[in-house]
C-alpha cells in the first residue's frame, strides 16, 4: 500500500512536471495591437523629404529598440489572443482541429516579396453611409457602404504550409474533452526588427471590394497592425494555462508537407537504389572483367612457360603432376615443379607416350641451348651485295636468342624477335626484318624440336604447346 501510494504522488508529480504551461507572466505580456500601433505611430516621426530610405530605416529602428516596450529587453516576447478559435474531434482518427486561424500570404511590392504572411486578429465593423448607384446598363441601386478594421500582425516565413485555416493533430479523448470545453488560442511573437530587415514595425494595407447589382455593398477593409517576428502559435486550456499545441510557424509542415516529403524522401531512395544496383552491376562486371583478364593472364603465362620451359601435364604413379624435365640418372626421372620443388619418378613406370614425350623433352632442351648460345645476329637495315669485293660487310651484333612473340605494349599481332644483348639488355626486332641468313639458322635450328614435336603429336593424336 505504501509502495503504490508513492508511485501514485511520483506518477502525478512527473505528469505535472512534464505538462507545458503558459508562463506566468502571460497576462503581463498580452498586449493589444490597435493600441500598440497607435503607440508606435505616435513616436515615429514620417519620413522627412531631406532623409534617406536608409537613413529613415535607421531611424526608425532605432526608436523601436529604444522604446518604453523593448528597451529593457529587446528579445521579450509579447502574446496577443486569437478570437473565435473552434475546436473539433474526429475520435475515428483520433485527431484533435482547431479552426479560425486565419493566416494568409500577402505580396509586399515595396521589396518585392511574397514571403510575408498576415495573421488576422480581432476585427470590428462599422456603416459610413447609404448612397444610390448605378451600372453601366442604368439599373440603379442603393448602396451601403462598410469600413471594416482589422489589427494584424505580419511577418516573414519561408514555408506555405501555414496559410491553412485549420489545424489538425493526433490528440486522446480525455486531452479532446478539455480543448472542446476550455479551448483558447494566442499568439507569441518578438517585436525587435531584423537587422537587414527593410520592413520596420507599422504595417497597414486596404482592400477595397466593390459594389454589384446583387451584392450592393461597398466594403473598405483596412489591415493595420505590426511587423513582427519568430512567430508561435499556441492552443492552451483557459482553466489551467496548460498548452495543448505549440507550433512554431517558422519550422511548422502540415500533413500534406509530411506526405510529400516522405513520397519525395522515397522517390529518391528508390532512384537511389536503383543507381546502387546499376553500379553494383557495373562494379561485378568489371570484377567479372578483371577476374577473366587475369584468368587469361595467367592461362597466357602458363602457355608461355610451357613455351619456353617446356612444362607438361605428367602421368605418374602418384598422380598427375605439372612440371618440365630436368635430367635423367640411370633409371630414375627428375622433374621440376612450377614451385621450384623437384620430384623424381622411375623411368619405368611412366608408360610408353611419357617415355616417349621425355625424349622430346631432350630435343627441347637440345635445341633451345643452340638457341640461347650467344651468336653473331646480322644487323636489319644493313646489307652488302655479294660477290664483290669492295662492299661493305654486313654490320653484326653478338647475342643470344630469348624469344618470339608479339609486342607485349603494342595491339598488334606481328612478331618479335627478342635477343638478350651482352650488357644484359634484350632487343626486339621484327621478324620480318631479319637477315635471311638469320632466318634460315632458327628455322634450321628449331625445326628439329618441330619435326620431332609433330611426329610424338602425330603418334598420340595429342597437341602440345598451343592455347
Amino acid at each position: 500500500m505504501y509502495r503504490i501510494f508513492i508511485f501514485c504522488i511520483s506518477f502525478f508529480s512527473v505528469s505535472f512536471l512534464l505538462a507545458e504551461k503558459l508562463p506566468d507572466t502571460f497576462e503581463s505580456e498580452t498586449i493589444d495591437v490597435s493600441k500598440t500601433y497607435s503607440f508606435f505611430d505616435d513616436l515615429i516621426k514620417p519620413k522627412d523629404e531631406f532623409e534617406t530610405t536608409k537613413d529613415y530605416t535607421e531611424r526608425v529602428k532605432k526608436q523601436v529598440m529604444e522604446s518604453s516596450l523593448l528597451k529593457e529587453n529587446p528579445d521579450r516576447y509579447f502574446y496577443v489572443p486569437l478570437e473565435e478559435i473552434e475546436f473539433r474531434y474526429n475520435a475515428d482518427k483520433q485527431e484533435g482541429t482547431f479552426e479560425n486561424i486565419r493566416i494568409n500570404k500577402i505580396a509586399d511590392y515595396k521589396v518585392h516579396s511574397n514571403d510575408l504572411y498576415r495573421l488576422s486578429l480581432k476585427k470590428s465593423t462599422s456603416h459610413h453611409k447609404t448612397f444610390m448607384g448605378e451600372n453601366a446598363y442604368g439599373v440603379q441601386k442603393e448602396i451601403s457602404s462598410w469600413i471594416e478594421s482589422v489589427d494584424v500582425i505580419v511577418f516573414h516565413n519561408d514555408r506555405d504550409d501555414i496559410a491553412q485555416p485549420f489545424w489538425s493533430k493526433e490528440m486522446d479523448v480525455a486531452t479532446a474533452k478539455a480543448a472542446k470545453q476550455n479551448c483558447k488560442a494566442a499568439v507569441r511573437f518578438c517585436l525587435a526588427p531584423e537587422e537587414k530587415e527593410p520592413r520596420v514595425i507599422l504595417f497597414t494595407e486596404t482592400e477595397f471590394q466593390k459594389p454589384t447589382i446583387d451584392s450592393p455593398y461597398e466594403v473598405s477593409t483596412i489591415y493595420a497592425g505590426l511587423y513582427v517576428k519568430s512567430v508561435s502559435l499556441i492552443f492552451y486550456d483557459k482553466e489551467t494555462k496548460e498548452i495543448f499545441w505549440n507550433i512554431d510557424l517558422a519550422n511548422y509542415k502540415n500533413k500534406l508537407t509530411l506526405e510529400t516529403e516522405a513520397r519525395r524522401q522515397a522517390e529518391i531512395e528508390r532512384r537511389q537504389a536503383e543507381i546502387d544496383k546499376l553500379r553494383a552491376e557495373r562494379e561485378e562486371k568489371e570484377a567479372r572483367r578483371q577476374a577473366e583478364k587475369q584468368a587469361e593472364e595467367k592461362k597466357r603465362k602458363e602457355h608461355a612457360k610451357k613455351v619456353l620451359e617446356f612444362y607438361q601435364d605428367w602421368e605418374t604413379p602418384e598422380g598427375k603432376i605439372f612440371a618440365k624435365y630436368v635430367k635423367s640418372q640411370k633409371n630414375v626421372v627428375i622433374f621440376e615443379k612450377e614451385d621450384g620443388s623437384q620430384v623424381e619418378v622411375n623411368y619405368e613406370d611412366l608408360t610408353p607416350q611419357y617415355q616417349d614425350l621425355i625424349k622430346l623433352s631432350k630435343t627441347f632442351k637440345k635445341v633451345k641451348n643452340t638457341l640461347i648460345n650467344p651468336r653473331m645476329w646480322d644487323e636489319p637495315g644493313s646489307s652488302s651485295r655479294s660477290g664483290s669485293r669492295n662492299t661493305a660487310a654486313r654490320k653484326k651484333f653478338k647475342a643470344s636468342f630469348v624469344k618470339i612473340s608479339p609486342d607485349p605494349e603494342s595491339n598488334r599481332k606481328d612478331l618479335y624477335v627478342f635477343l638478350r644483348l651482352e650488357n644484359k639488355n634484350v632487343r626486339m626486332i621484327p621478324l620480318s626484318q631479319l637477315s635471311e641468313r638469320d632466318k634460315k639458322w632458327f628455322e634450321n635450328t628449331y625445326n628439329e624440336f618441330l619435326k620431332a614435336k609433330q611426329h610424338y603429336e602425330e603418334k598420340y593424336f595429342v597437341r602440345l604447346l598451343d592455347e
